[in-house]
């Protein structure tokens, strides 16, 4: 994924688990407890994938996002999943509009901090600081899980 600058748009882990645990009707507390019920595994699985996949983030540090986990775990989901998707059309159509959604969330993102940035010397300080404390309560909710 690139910004129109050509650099590279890096999605948080933050917001792949928000929108994975958003498509499966879950929430981000549900993927990083320790319950193994399949609602909660399966999603948790194919989260842990995509943040190896869309992240630079290493085995142990997704661990740790996912509930302390071990990076063996981590390792496991995405072995499981990298086999299954080579098998199933399904899968592979799924994580792709995972990867669609946490692209745009990733980008809106993005251009929210771009905006900060640019804005103060455009709009009167009144204004940007209600525009900041927006922002701020954007980014809370995202990392509540209840990003829309």
């Amino acid at each position: 994924m690139y910004d129109c600058a050509g650099q590279t748009i890096r999605p948080k882990m933050a917001e792949i688990k928000a929108v994975v645990a958003r498509h499966n009707a879950v929430t981000v507390a549900d993927l990083e407890s320790e319950c193994r019920k399949r609602s909660f595994a399966w999603p948790r699985q194919i989260a842990a994938y995509l943040c190896r996949e869309m992240t630079p983030c290493s085995y142990p540090e997704i661990g740790r996002a996912f509930g302390d986990r071990d990076h063996t775990s981590i390792l496991f989901a995405y072995r499981k999943i990298a086999r299954l998707r080579a098998d199933s059309a399904e899968l592979e159509a799924t994580l792709e509009a995972y990867r669609a959604d946490i692209r745009s969330v990733a980008e809106a993102r993005i251009a929210a901090e771009d905006a900060v940035r640019i804005v103060p010397a455009y709009i009167p300080d009144k204004e940007f600081v209600r525009l900041t404390s927006q922002i701020r309560r954007l980014r809370a909710r995202e990392m509540a899980g209840a990003v829309s």
